[in-house]
């Protein structure tokens, strides 16, 4: 696995996975529009991503825009937390996170998938732990859009 350098290398790294996990016309297109060659396997387009944030010609925030753009309404927005190592070290082992969650009677959102209906307001949806110690939370909320429809009047 590359490894982002910098401050921002584990915000990047993260970006960096849910990017490479895209279908690869996805990942072409990113690789394109940020003027990167798009042909190899995926270990070598997650290179050269690597590669070009490192050189700055490309960055977490385009990243962002662009998994906000082409990603399913789940997983639409990412948002990353790195806290002091004090407000992490509780959450680095997964029977721990277990138990946080259990003195809240939430333990059901452990590993949990996420919801299809969407609730209206913000909820807790689902916790995962993975083995290399990531914590993902997610919460969902339904959004109501309204848009006005302005119709031109014609005289006859």
């Amino acid at each position: 696995m590359s490894v982002v350098p910098g401050s921002q290398g584990a915000q990047a790294e993260s970006l960096v996975d849910v990017l490479i996990d895209l279908r690869i016309d996805f990942l072409r297109r990113f690789m394109r529009e940020h003027g990167l060659p798009s042909a190899g396997t995926k270990e070598d387009l997650r290179d050269r991503v690597v590669g070009a944030i490192a050189s700055g010609d490309a960055s977490t925030n385009d990243l962002i825009d662009f998994l906000d753009e082409v990603e399913p309404w789940n997983k639409q927005h990412v948002s990353l937390y790195v806290g002091e190592d004090s407000i992490r070290q509780p959450w680095r082992r997964r029977e721990r996170v277990g138990k946080a969650l259990a003195s809240v009677s939430k333990e059901g959102l452990l590993d949990r998938r996420a919801r299809l209906i969407l609730p209206y307001p913000l909820e807790l949806s689902s916790v995962s732990y993975s083995i290399d110690g990531r914590l993902e939370i997610v919460a969902i909320e339904g959004r109501q859009t309204t848009t006005s429809l302005t119709v031109p009047t014609r005289r006859v």
